[in-house]
């Protein structure tokens, strides 16, 4: 199948962090976090704890010659960290913050009151409205799909199709993470990495209910097989991936020119998912939802990681110094 996006070189990774910083940095509110918290690993050194996997492997001061703790040794004789030991303490802390996501992301029923317990029907039962109708709704989109009003759409799903592909896109993700992180380029890094965490916290969904329910894609069969040998049309993963990647942008450029953008290239996709056969409409409109409630879920647990400054005494007590602190709340 030949896709209209392949897989890109390095240089046009790079490309692509100059425009998302060049426009970045134009946001006020953009925060590359260049104060992280420390915690002590020795008498000596401190590392650096994540707030995210957002900011895994941040980093900006590996390049940086203003972090002296880096480049050389302190005035009480404390040797530089290694970098390696960095690295894998950036990496260790990313994972742990990683685990702790995706633990309050699939408990966050438990959580529910009865308001959310009422949005979640009524969620469900629209699903399940649309499920009756699947195939009526299946040929009416067939029916336009060729119709001048609704071809610029079906264009823009086909060429975005690919970014749905996981195992695609996770090549540029992990790519651009490492290249923003070695270089210490924060929209690049940051993007990337919460577009993996993303993919990771979605996985299990997908994959459970794809090979749980077994149900055949529309060129295999009618809506109601489920539990076929060969289904995997619940959910539609490129749905789902799609409105992760439109969520990510959406809450990195708070712009509704962005966010309009961003979701009618993820709907495009989900069309062209129906029109492809690929899908039935209630397999669609499950995968937008759940990739649609991982990435809010996600962003609100990184604005609940509160941050503070704690002052600390020098340890020979001639001073002051204020150390900036993350906390998790898993309530």
């Amino acid at each position: 199948m030949n896709h209209a996006l392949q897989h890109p070189p390095l240089i046009i990774v790079l490309l692509v962090a100059l425009l998302l910083g060049s426009i970045s940095t134009a946001h006020a509110g953009y925060n590359t976090f260049d104060a992280l918290s420390t915690h002590n690993t020795s008498e000596c050194w401190t590392g650096v704890q994540l707030p995210s996997l957002q900011y895994a492997l941040a980093g900006q001061y590996l390049l940086d010659d203003h972090d002296d703790d880096w480049d050389e040794d302190d005035d009480d004789g404390c040797p530089a960290m290694p970098v390696l030991r960095r690295v894998g303490d950036d990496a260790l802390y990313a994972g742990k913050t990683l685990l702790k996501d995706w633990y309050h992301v699939y408990t966050s029923p438990a959580r529910m009151d009865w308001k959310d317990g009422l949005i979640v029907a009524a969620t469900f039962a629209a699903g399940y409205g649309i499920y009756t109708a699947d195939q009526e709704i299946y040929d009416e989109v067939h029916r336009f799909k060729d119709d001048a009003w609704f071809k610029p759409f079906h264009e823009i799903g086909v060429f975005f199709e690919p970014m749905g592909t996981r195992a695609f896109t996770e090549s540029w993700y992990i790519s651009g993470m490492l290249v923003g992180y070695i270089t210490g380029y924060a929209p690049l890094r940051d993007i990337s990495a919460d577009m993996l965490e993303s993919i990771y916290l979605s996985l299990a969904v997908q994959a459970g209910t794809k090979f749980g329910s077994s149900r055949l894609r529309p060129y295999q069969g009618d809506r109601t097989d489920w539990g076929k040998p060969k289904g995997a049309s619940f959910i539609s993963g490129h749905t789902a991936n799609l409105f992760q990647l439109a969520g990510v942008v959406s809450h990195h450029f708070p712009n509704w020119m962005v966010r309009t953008g961003a979701y009618t290239v993820a709907t495009s996709v989900a069309l062209e998912r129906i029109t492809s056969t690929k899908h039935w409409p209630s397999d669609v409109y499950f995968g937008a939802l759940w990739g649609w409630f991982v990435t809010e879920q996600m962003f609100q647990l990184k604005e609940q990681r509160n941050f503070s400054m704690q002052p600390l005494l020098t340890e020979d007590g001639s001073g002051v110094m204020l150390a900036t602190v993350f906390t998790f709340d898993l309530r």
